[in-house]
């Protein structure tokens, strides 16, 4: 009869892991983390992705549901000088970002600003917007 330890192991708490991932610094340590098993790579996406992830590669992301996942992590967008991510934004069209707290990006055209409003979410505590003036209807919802 074996008998189950008090508490679990440690590194199979998901704050564990989120605190020992946190301290590290590199793509290249979470990559490896990645690989670990499902709940380290839960927590290190989650650090790859939060801060101006690569909306290229978000974009090239054909599955939705993947997508949306990546979407959940996100904390910081940046959409300014790349003109491939600039495309992109059509791309990420109807995603939610609940976790987004900082948005940068150039100033919409009039016949885009409908498509900025899902960037504008509860956790908003930044926004930025370059190159150009920001019409009354953009000002309204924010």
């Amino acid at each position: 009869m074996s008998v189950s330890p008090a508490c679990p192991q440690p590194m199979a708490l998901p704050e564990i892991v989120a605190a020992i991932l946190d301290q590290m610094h590199g793509t290249k340590v979470l990559f490896a983390a990645l690989q670990v098993n499902r709940l380290w790579a839960a927590e290190a996406t989650r650090l790859l992705w939060r801060v101006d992830p690569p909306i290229r590669a978000l974009a090239d992301n054909k599955d939705a549901e993947r997508l949306q996942c990546y979407a959940d992590k996100i904390t910081s967008l940046y959409l300014m000088g790349d003109k491939d991510a600039w495309k992109s934004r059509f791309i990420l069209q109807g995603l939610r970002f609940p976790h987004l707290s900082q948005v940068i990006m150039k100033a919409p055209r009039s016949k885009d600003e409908q498509m900025f409003l899902q960037y504008l979410q509860p956790e908003l505590r930044k926004f930025e917007c370059g190159r150009g003036p920001v019409s009354k209807f953009y000002l309204m919802q924010i």
